[in-house]
């Protein structure tokens, strides 16, 4: 196989081979369930080294998208590395398989160049190794990078949540202003995003993940009806300017990522951790559009079911449903 189904398209709006990617230095992303992704580094590195890519520096793909705050803290920590090319490795157990994009670097948060790139996956990190190495083999590129790393470095970046306050509440003026709430059933095959190639949604053909994006829709539907005051929903993808030029005062914020990762994005103590192994979790807060502070409830109510950590968050404002009649 070539390229992999992302939202039934691949990442790049056209295939090419980036032209830097033999004479420049790359990072490599590692998307994987568990905590696999230095091992999955380790096998795939020695292909990086045959096929001439300057692999650097290998990242936990998770840990880099968690949050807008964290993709600023690692793009800032790119650029100074001075990095040109971007690989990101997604490893999968359902459907197996292993999958690649390879672009450049856009120089900011967006991470990845969705302009034009090398979409390839295979059934295991060994075989999309191999392919990896035959297409540029197969290239007129010429193989400028000649003190290739040895072995996969590993490499983190210090996140910091770019708000004023952080508070362990909710807004007291919440009830008084209409909060918006993304409906991620309306992203499209259109909009692919970066956080779609994590190893949750790689593999699955556009039907899967649409059938999956309905079934979100419904669940965030039964919580948001419960919800009091005055909401909208809005599509994936506004930014922050969008919102508050649509007259918003509030931002209901969905961020996934490892436990301890969003544990020191919101400066939670260690002895507060709900899951074992470091599960990626889902968190919830409320964003102040206006005076950039970040509002994450009393407790610390993280799931590793997205619909659980909203209701965990809501909990306290929400009706309660109905009782059933028997």
């Amino acid at each position: 196989m070539s390229a992999s189904s992302l939202m039934g398209q691949s990442y790049f709006q056209s295939q090419q081979v980036p032209s830097t990617v033999r004479s420049s230095k790359t990072a490599v992303l590692i998307s994987s369930s568990g905590d696999k992704w230095q091992q999955i580094a380790a096998e795939i590195h020695p292909y990086f080294r045959e096929a001439g890519i300057d692999a650097v520096a290998y990242y936990d793909f998770e840990s880099v998208v968690v949050s807008e705050q964290t993709r600023n803290s690692y793009s800032e920590a790119f650029k100074q590395r001075q990095l040109d090319n971007i690989a990101i490795v997604t490893v999968t157990e359902s459907p197996k398989g292993a999958y690649l994009q390879l672009g450049t670097f856009t120089y900011n948060n967006t991470i990845l160049n969705p302009q034009s790139g090398l979409t390839l996956s295979s059934s295991n990190v060994e075989e999309l190794g191999a392919l990896l190495r035959n297409t540029l083999d197969n290239t007129s590129i010429a193989k400028e990078n000649h003190l290739i790393l040895e072995v996969p470095e590993f490499f983190s970046a210090e996140t910091k949540v770019q708000a004023n306050a952080i508070y362990k509440n909710y807004p007291s003026n919440l009830p008084s202003f209409k909060l918006s709430v993304e409906r991620t059933a309306e992203v499209n095959a259109a909009n692919v995003s970066l956080a779609s190639l994590s190893y949750r949604l790689m593999g699955k053909d556009a039907q899967a993940i649409s059938a999956d994006l309905e079934r979100e829709s419904s669940y965030l539907s039964n919580i948001m009806d419960r919800y009091p005051y005055n909401f909208a929903y809005v599509p994936a993808g506004l930014t922050y300017a969008n919102l508050r030029a649509q007259g918003f005062q509030f931002a209901l914020v969905k961020v996934e990522g490892k436990e301890s990762d969003l544990m020191k994005l919101f400066n939670i103590p260690a002895a507060q951790r709900k899951t074992k192994d470091d599960a990626l979790v889902t968190k919830y807060y409320v964003y102040s559009l206006n005076q950039n502070e970040i509002f994450i409830g009393p407790v610390w109510d993280v799931s590793e079911q997205w619909y659980e950590a909203l209701e965990n968050f809501l909990k306290p404002l929400l009706r309660q449903p109905a009782p059933v009649e028997e």
